[in-house]
């Protein structure tokens, strides 16, 4: 299924991964910035309202895990 990803901005320095999430139009989040919060919503909503809508996957804990646990959400 076709999808943009949402990651923490670190992802974007990694060799392989980052080369491979820009290449798929992942949005970075600077998880230490308030403007980079309301940077990704807007990127968001512009992703959202493409004339053929993908979806947006992001994680609110800020990881990913086994799902065994809910860990503690981020709301930024």
């Amino acid at each position: 299924m076709p999808c943009f990803f949402v990651a923490k901005m670190e992802i974007d320095g990694w060799p392989v991964f980052g080369k491979a999430a820009r290449a798929g139009g992942t949005i970075f989040l600077d998880r230490a910035s308030l403007a980079s919060a309301k940077s990704v919503a807007e990127q968001i909503t512009e992703r959202l309202s493409l004339p053929i809508p993908v979806p947006v996957l992001l994680f609110p804990e800020g990881t990913s895990t086994d799902g065994a646990q809910l860990l503690r959400f981020h709301s930024a």
